[in-house]
């Protein structure tokens, strides 16, 4: 999935950064499940 407006490089980054904000959420919520 290649946005056309973004180098691909760019866009590798901003993948990356996306799916490790979600990851961080989905630890933090799973945290606060366990509390």
């Amino acid at each position: 999935m290649n946005n056309s407006h973004y180098p691909s490089g760019l866009s590798d980054l901003i993948e990356s950064v996306r799916w490790s904000v979600i990851s961080e959420n989905v630890t933090w919520r799973a945290m606060d499940k366990n509390d």
